[in-house]
């Protein structure tokens, strides 16, 4: 059976290749590019590790019996004191051959508990327009759409727009 966990330290370099696969499976669906996850160092990502694993910001993963990391979904807070009541989620993904397994619900429905238990206001979150069945997953959730933002993401050569949404406890 999948376990839904906050990140550990040490498990920087399986959380790398994670990253590293949604970028590949999903390119116009994150920020971040695969040459901009190679460059970033060990030790970059055993910090990122250790800062997740405890305190306000998280990274919850889905971690397979074999020990392999499959999904995640993070959470962080902006730390300045007007923008505290706020948590921005961030890399949710989950590998293509253990989707159907509910694993992206539970990984949400981690985020949303952990963000419950900080009195957080809401939750915010990007996706863009192509995700369908992640934008049905929030829908289900009860995240609400707020905006459209044309070309937030340029990829390939062609804009890919997003929809924001947000969830209030």
């Amino acid at each position: 059976m999948v376990q839904i966990q906050r990140i550990l330290p040490g498990q920087g370099q399986q959380l790398r290749q994670l990253r590293l696969h949604s970028v590949a499976d999903a390119d116009h669906a994150f920020a971040m590019s695969t040459p901009q996850l190679q460059q970033t160092t060990h030790d970059q990502w055993e910090q990122m590790c250790a800062h997740y694993s405890h305190g306000r910001d998280t990274i919850v993963v889905a971690q397979s019996p074999a020990g392999a990391l499959v999904g995640m979904a993070a959470m962080r807070i902006d730390p300045s004191h007007k923008l505290q009541h706020t948590g921005q989620v961030w890399g949710v993904f989950v590998a293509p051959e253990w989707r159907g397994q509910a694993l992206g619900t539970r990984l949400m429905e981690h985020i949303i508990n952990h963000g419950a238990t900080l009195g957080l206001y809401c939750l915010k979150l990007s996706v863009t327009q192509a995700q369908v069945a992640a934008i049905h997953l929030y829908t289900r959730l009860g995240f609400t759409p707020y905006a459209c933002e044309p070309a937030l993401l340029y990829v390939a050569g062609r804009y890919v727009d997003a929809i924001h949404m947000y969830y209030l406890y």
